[in-house]
């Protein structure tokens, strides 16, 4: 009886470790996968692909939340 009590605790720091050891595999796993990033403004950087964003900045932020009574704002094109 007193066998069996000694393996049942002796098992549990072994499956900590092992549990410390793959969460740490994977959190090293993850840090080294590529991020993906947002588009590039083809404005201030040009490419040979030409891709990215057409857009200058103040043509990408428009006329902002604005109001009901203002012109191409989002309160606007929604109301």
């Amino acid at each position: 009886m007193n066998d069996q009590n000694d393996q049942r605790t002796s098992m549990r720091p072994r499956q900590r470790t092992t549990l410390v050891v793959l969460a740490l595999a994977l959190a090293v796993t993850a840090a080294t996968l590529p991020v993906l990033s947002q588009s590039i403004d083809r404005n201030q950087n040009p490419n040979i692909a030409n891709a990215g964003i057409a857009k200058t900045l103040p043509q990408e932020i428009g006329a902002g939340r604005g109001d009901v009574m203002t012109p191409d704002s989002s309160a606007f094109i929604i109301a």
